[in-house]
């Protein structure tokens, strides 16, 4: 008996040896499982390599090495051209490794260049760049446009968006209004205007030409007041104003709008009567507007 005991002994596994036994069998399980998660990766990797590498070459071939979309011809379009020349842009083209007859119109990064060609002049306000196949490069330029002149003198020529225009006004932009009074210095070429007052009086233009009051109002000049936070509109003579007639509105944005419209209905009252010299938009009621 104690040798049928004895044997029983022997044969049964421990609890502690069988516990071991099965998580070394599930550690085994998880080794063959990652190795076929990494050998499924491996397989992928290599195809998403292999497509990509097809793709390449096939671009290369059919694109960007096919000799048929070799730049042959550049069209440069610039509205309105006051300034600034296709010729000029044309020229520059090479520095920038744009080159008819040597570069493929599909190698030709269109993003890059229009940012390369758009730092070269301060003139430029906006621009397209596409490909015409098989072989034209195609630009659209729409320059900046002065909108006013800075200074008492009236000898720096500034965009309705605030950014100092190169050269001097020419015969046809001396009839350009006037901002003058402001106080901080005005930025350089092709930088924008930081004076907070001449941006103001820059809005009150852009809302000039674009409102119908606007049609009313011929703005000779643009005095800022910084103290009193006001414009003065100095005005040509135009429907009920008479020549050097005064308008003075709000500096600030805000206000801008209201005054103008204001200014609009007491012209408007008075177009068949005396010609009108001065107009204070300040206050909200009872508006003085005095021959």
């Amino acid at each position: 008996m104690p040798a049928v005991l004895n044997m029983l002994n022997e044969d049964a596994p421990s609890g502690r040896g069988g516990k071991a036994a099965g998580k070394g069998a599930q550690r085994g399980r998880w080794r063959v499982a990652l190795f076929r998660l990494l050998i499924w990766a491996a397989v992928f990797l290599a195809l998403i390599l292999t497509l990509t590498a097809g793709w390449s070459g096939l671009v290369r071939v059919f694109l960007t090495h096919n000799p048929h979309f070799l730049l042959q011809t550049v069209k440069i379009e610039v509205t309105p051209g006051l300034q600034l020349r296709g010729e000029q842009m044309l020229a520059v083209l090479p520095t920038l490794g744009v080159r008819k007859g040597q570069d493929n119109l599909f190698a030709i990064d269109l993003p890059k260049l229009r940012k390369s060609l758009g730092a070269r002049s301060v003139l430029i306000a906006d621009m397209e760049v596409r490909r015409c196949l098989p072989g034209t490069l195609e630009i659209r330029i729409r320059e900046r446009l002065p909108r006013a002149r800075l200074g008492f003198a009236g000898d720096r020529l500034v965009d309705e968006n605030g950014w100092i225009l190169p050269g001097s006004p020419a015969d046809a932009q001396k009839n350009l209004p006037v901002i003058y009074g402001f106080i901080r210095s005005p930025a350089t070429v092709g930088e924008m205007v930081r004076d907070e007052f001449v941006r103001s009086a820059l809005q009150c233009l852009r809302r000039l030409s674009t409102q119908p009051y606007g049609r009313l109002l011929d703005v000779k000049a643009i005095q800022i007041d910084p103290v009193q936070k006001t414009l003065c509109l100095n005005l040509h003579e135009k429907g009920s104003f008479r020549e050097n007639a005064k308008v003075t509105i709000p500096a600030d944005p805000a206000q801008m709008e209201e005054a103008l419209v204001k200014v609009q209905e007491i012209a408007r009252d008075r177009q068949y009567g005396q010609p009108t010299g001065s107009i204070d938009a300040r206050y909200i009621n009872n508006i003085p507007a005095r021959p």
